[in-house]
């Protein structure tokens, strides 16, 4: 899935027909109907989710969540998309451009902010910045104290724009755009400031660093969050989407063949990590010892999956899923969407035990 980016940089302080899969596709517009999360579940003793025939239905009750063996908790929400995780409450948006924030722990999730009339911003992506949750919405970032409001819109003036990606560097919000195809910008106490230009990028930061990977050349540069000369680490990386950086490597999922891919950031070296079975796999979080991604192959065909940064092994986290979007994790916890199963799992990392 080809994914459109811009970059924006800033520090601060749905409709009822899924969407494309990819969180550079935004939420259709127009009045929504207030839809409630489902009702009741199968949770299988072997598959996350999936039916076992002799197994009741089990209903959670709004203040707790369905629990699966292998360490894995079944949220049940509403048509969960971009998550984001800031201390112990974990937020999302549904296709509505709703936003929902509940305990990271478990407990009653409560929306926000709901679009039942029109003319309401519809919210798409979110990012932790300064202990916070920053939401964006077209025109607009929206910063978020956790765990429930108050939402306070930041005024940026950004005109009929919707930011993509958004990354902190703790002082730095930086983020991507539809309207500016190149720009990156880099935004402190509510103004923004050009970092550097390059196209439809993916961005990530680390250590003073800005990332940026081009959609439409493959390139891979960086750039000093403080500005400079942007550095190329490698080019011809066959149209990338899913991206992520830890301090030695880089980690891009091409859609072209359907590779992930690790880039050495000193040398550019490129390595692949695995090529089977990768379809659509635009949101990819390196973490620890592993790099987590989604694999999104159609209707109970769909995996959520981690692969050893060395390349030794890829294992299966959870299969037949119908739509994995997005993948949020702390020191504890790696929280999976499923947007068109209604559902968040929650993995323990301590206690994951592959399919």
């Amino acid at each position: 899935m080809q994914r459109l980016w811009v970059v924006v940089v800033i520090a601060l302080v749905g409709c009822e027909e899924p969407l494309v899969l990819g969180r550079s596709k935004p939420a259709g517009q127009g009045e929504a109907k207030r839809v409630e999360p489902p009702g009741p579940t199968r949770v299988a003793p072997d598959r996350v989710g999936r039916p076992d025939p002799g197994s009741a239905l089990v209903q959670a009750p709004p203040d707790a969540a369905v629990q699966a063996p292998a360490a894995v908790t079944v949220f049940e929400v509403y048509s969960p998309m971009s998550m984001t995780l800031a201390g112990d409450t974990l937020m999302w948006t549904d296709p509505k451009g709703s936003l929902w924030s509940m305990p990271a722990s478990g407990g009653k999730p409560t929306e926000l902010s709901h679009q039942h009339l029109p003319g309401r911003p519809m919210f798409m992506n979110l990012a932790t910045h300064a202990g916070a949750v920053i939401a964006s919405r077209q025109g607009d970032l929206v910063r978020v104290d956790v765990p429930e409001g108050p939402l306070v819109p930041l005024g940026l003036e950004l005109g009929e724009d919707s930011l993509l990606e958004m990354v902190s560097d703790g002082t730095a919000l930086y983020a991507t755009s539809y309207e500016q195809r190149s720009a990156i910008y880099k935004i402190v106490d509510g103004k923004k400031t050009k970092l550097l230009d390059h196209r439809s990028a993916s961005i990530e930061v680390r250590g003073g660093t800005l990332y940026a990977l081009s959609y439409s050349t493959g390139t891979l540069v960086a750039v000093k969050t403080s500005g400079g000369t942007p550095r190329t680490i490698a080019r011809g990386l066959p149209k990338p989407t899913g991206f992520d950086v830890d301090d030695t490597s880089a980690y891009a999922w091409c859609e072209k063949d359907a590779t992930l891919r690790k880039i050495d950031l000193k040398t550019g070296k490129i390595t692949v990590l695995e090529s089977k079975d990768l379809g659509n796999s635009d949101v990819v979080v390196a973490d620890g010892d592993w790099v987590y991604l989604h694999t999104w192959l159609g209707p109970n065909q769909s995996k959520s999956l981690r692969v050893a940064k060395d390349g030794s092994r890829t294992e299966v986290l959870a299969d037949e899923l119908t739509a994995p979007y997005d993948i949020a994790i702390d020191d504890q916890w790696v929280f999976v969407s499923e947007r068109d199963q209604n559902r968040i799992l929650r993995f323990k990392k301590s206690e994951i035990v592959a399919l």
